[in-house]
């Protein structure tokens, strides 16, 4: 502790903690072992970031960078038995790391070989899973309900059920935009293909010809009768409109799907809706797979990073009949808690 002392003394202990969010990077920095200022910064590239760091790390030989993985390749699984994970991830190409003694990380080793080499010039002491920031972020609320826990950003969604404190299920998706792209320009084409085909459609069920017919409406047999128009004001004297079934009133449209008419129509692919069907589709698997305990899933919360919709949770409450609970995050500040508890806990 005396060493701890004099190492403070002649250096500032610092933590930087670095999220990459696809077009931008969001970093937290904290300069002093014991200091509560958090500073919050933001580059557009990776030579911004490096300059950020080596004006921040100084002459201090003392200093802890964490990133959030943000490959594709990674996950987390309900059992640190390596033999039973064999099915599912290569081990020989991937990193695991069992949590709790009761769930194992998983992540493809070329992945994160990539983000250390991206990271080289200053080096990178932790990498972590979203699954870890997940779980502690909500920690208060695992254990209490069988729960579907989201995190989402900008590219990607992690989705997670925890029971107690143990995970039952996860997946990690990313939400690739030009994935998105392709969904937009077939959304524009089918509804295109759609107005074609009906104004087509509607062009073949009438002749030039019938045209023709059309001009001299008092050459049709059967409009004699409409000579003396007054006839009709008494409509209770016709006898034919008895026989007229009431049109029954269409439904009102959900609040759902108008969101997403307009969307499709008006602003192209809806980014919040993708992330919904994500989501579900991931709530899916882990119902359908007999690996999971498929146990019924009574809640849902959600950690925003980037600032959802209301239509997100309209989706979830309409679609999934669960209001969530959503709690906006900062996810360097989060990183930069789970990097500090990481180098206490090894020291």
């Amino acid at each position: 502790m005396k060493l701890q002392r004099l190492i403070d003394h002649l250096y500032d202990t610092i933590y930087i903690a670095i999220v990459d969010q696809g077009r931008y990077k969001e970093i937290a920095l904290q300069i002093g072992r014991n200091s509560d200022q958090v500073q919050m910064h933001r580059c557009s590239n990776q030579e911004e970031l490096e300059a950020l760091i080596d004006e921040a790390i100084g002459d201090s030989p003392y200093f802890y960078i964490a990133l959030l993985n943000n490959m594709a390749d990674q996950g987390a699984l309900p059992t640190c038995d390596r033999s039973a994970i064999k099915a599912v991830v290569d081990v020989t190409l991937s990193v695991t790391l069992c949590m709790n003694n009761a769930w194992m990380l998983y992540s493809a080793k070329g992945a994160l070989d990539l983000l250390r080499e991206r990271h080289g010039v200053y080096g990178l002491d932790y990498i972590f899973s979203p699954f870890s920031l997940l779980q502690r972020f909500f920690a208060d609320k695992i254990g209490s309900v069988w729960g579907l826990f989201v995190l989402v950003q900008e590219e990607s969604v992690a989705v997670a059920v925890f029971s107690s404190n143990r995970l039952e299920y996860a997946r990690f998706m990313t939400t690739d935009e030009s994935e998105i792209a392709l969904m937009e320009a077939s959304a524009s084409s089918t509804f295109e293909f759609d107005h074609q085909s009906d104004a087509s459609q509607k062009s073949l069920g009438v002749e030039s010809d019938e045209f023709d017919l059309i001009e001299d409406i008092d050459t049709l047999e059967g409009f004699e009768g409409f000579d003396d128009i007054e006839e009709l004001d008494d409509l209770d004297s016709i006898e034919s409109f008895g026989d007229f079934e009431q049109v029954e009133e269409a439904k009102p449209a959900s609040p759902v799907d108008l969101i997403k008419e307009s969307t499709n129509q008006d602003e192209g692919f809806n980014l919040d809706y993708h992330r919904f069907t994500l989501l579900q589709s991931a709530l899916s698997e882990y119902y359908a797979d007999v690996r999971f305990h498929q146990e019924f899933v009574e809640a849902v919360f959600v950690a925003d990073a980037v600032g959802l919709g209301g239509e997100f949770k309209l989706y979830i409450e309409e679609e999934l009949f669960m209001t969530p609970i959503i709690r906006h995050i900062e996810l360097p500040k989060e990183l930069l808690r789970l990097c500090k508890e990481e180098v206490r806990s090894a020291s």
